[in-house]
């Protein structure tokens, strides 16, 4: 049995929701001495079940909470990671565009290259045209100039013609090597255009890598957010259920006041009264000392169709016979204008343990603490009872005792131990602490 306290402080759900604050319920007044005495009704039955069903939505709701909770767990691990993917990608962009930058560096320069291999090509080229245009200009046959009349003349000639073909040669020969060298810059800047179209693409490659991550990581923090709103609305329905389920063990405790205690023929609401009226007895007690009275003054509340609630108040006054003299009573006139027992004319017992007006206006006890001594209320009639038999007696324990306190309660040995029997068969049947 749980023992609440005079409100349920709930929890705040996971969005930080202010604790609700539910009212306690009729059965938390019972003292928590005596959350183990074993009760039964079928309303009870009812509210226990209403309690298991409340309990089984709340613990599904938790473990929907608790695994909403492991999936952050798991989006921020994958987050983390391809945030570092993420990152990694971004050193690969920079790393290809520095590649891309060197390569269109090598480019220039081969380009460049070229052009200057151009150029010379070219100039060998114009040099090599000057020369033969010349010797074009000043063509002679070589033959005839050998056997001119003089001779040396021929032979400067001839040497003019050696030291042309000679010229020539040098020039042909450096065109084709400038030719070679030009083939070579187009080779290498051919060479330099591919490397540049490499490093675009691999550029072009990563770029691409890092969108794709980064839409990854857009996706894993849209799944995040997402996750967190709906663990927030979990997290209500947690307090919503929590709230049912508190508000189930309430109607448990309600439920509860009002079963019947096992062995006895009282609710719990009955034994309660008693038992807290015996602690506060001025004279050693137990509960069962009043409870047989009660049992033999009323049905502990049952009188006339009349039952307790949940507070130990008599859902119909109980009101006894007119003290009239008739019925073998004694005549005892009105002493209280009716306000009691709605007689003017003379007076009658009344509530639970039968307080004549005249008795309670000295007797009369505030057992529940509301404030007002009401004989109608258990609570307050039986501390009322517990207080005149014990100084009617002053011990409630031992049958002598006992037998005082009843005689003194009504003039009858026959009452005497039909109460006593009863008391004494309430201490044997119902297991109660005790209260001293």
């Amino acid at each position: 049995m749980l023992a609440l306290g005079p409100t349920l402080a709930l929890a705040p759900d996971a969005a930080g929701a202010t604790p609700l604050e539910v009212p306690a319920g009729a059965g938390q007044r019972i003292d928590p001495a005596l959350d183990g005495v074993p009760v039964a009704s079928a309303e009870l039955r009812r509210a226990e079940g209403a309690v298991d069903r409340a309990q089984g939505r709340l613990d599904a709701a938790i473990e929907e909470l608790e695994r909403l909770g492991r999936v952050l767990e798991d989006l921020a691990a994958e987050r983390a990671g391809t945030e570092a993917e993420l990152a990694d990608a971004t050193t690969g962009v920079a790393a290809a565009e520095s590649t891309l930058a060197l390569a269109r560096q090598r480019l220039a320069g081969a380009v460049a290259g070229e052009h200057d291999a151009r150029d010379r090509l070219a100039g060998a080229r114009a040099d090599l045209r000057m020369v033969a245009v010349d010797r074009y200009i000043r063509s002679e046959d070589p033959a005839a100039t050998l056997f001119e009349g003089d001779a040396r003349l021929g032979l400067s000639r001839g040497r003019r013609r050696v030291l042309g073909a000679a010229v020539t040669a040098d020039k042909v020969a450096r065109v084709v090597r400038r030719e070679g060298e030009l083939a070579a810059a187009v080779r290498a800047r051919r060479a330099a255009e591919g490397r540049v179209g490499d490093a675009e693409n691999q550029l072009a490659r990563a770029q691409e890598h890092r969108r794709d991550v980064a839409a990854t990581l857009a996706d894993v923090s849209a799944r995040i957010d997402g996750t967190r709103h709906e663990q927030a609305r979990q997290a209500g329905r947690v307090n919503t259920a929590t709230v049912d389920r508190d508000h189930a063990l309430l109607g448990v405790l309600d439920a509860r006041v009002l079963s019947e205690v096992s062995g006895a023929d009282f609710p719990l609401v009955a034994l309660d009264a008693y038992w807290k009226a015996a602690r506060a007895a001025p004279c050693p007690g137990e509960w069962w000392a009043l409870a047989g009275v009660g049992w033999n003054e009323s049905g502990h509340g049952t009188h006339g169709g009349s039952a307790l609630d949940a507070i130990g108040r008599t859902t119909r006054p109980i009101i006894g016979i007119a003290l009239n003299g008739g019925n073998d009573t004694a005549r005892v006139g009105d002493t209280d204008g009716g306000r009691l027992d709605g007689d003017p004319g003379v007076d009658r017992a009344v509530g639970p343990m039968q307080f004549i007006p005249s008795t309670w206006a000295r007797w009369g006890s505030d057992g529940d603490g509301d404030g007002t001594a009401d004989p109608q209320n258990l609570y307050d009639a039986a501390l009322a009872a517990a207080r005149y038999l014990c100084a009617a007696s002053g011990d409630l324990l031992s049958d002598a005792g006992l037998r005082r306190a009843y005689l003194a309660y009504n003039h009858s040995g026959l009452y005497v131990d039909i109460v006593l029997r009863r008391a004494r068969s309430y201490q044997a049947t119902v297991e109660v602490p005790p209260n001293r």
